[in-house]
């Protein structure tokens, strides 16, 4: 699965991939404040997103 992540507030971003097994990954950030998008690209194609603030 692969993922995108934004900090909308300083531009800064963050690609990746990986296995989608049932469970939970953590996906490093660097922690600076903002409000940030996140993206995934389902292995069907789908692509699902979402919202949170730091």
């Amino acid at each position: 699965m692969d993922f995108h992540i934004t900090n909308t507030s300083t531009g800064e971003y963050l690609d990746g991939e990986f296995n989608a097994l049932p469970g939970s990954y953590p996906i490093p950030i660097s922690g600076t404040p903002g409000y940030y998008t996140i993206s995934f690209i389902l292995p069907d194609g789908r692509s699902c997103y979402g919202t949170f603030e730091l």
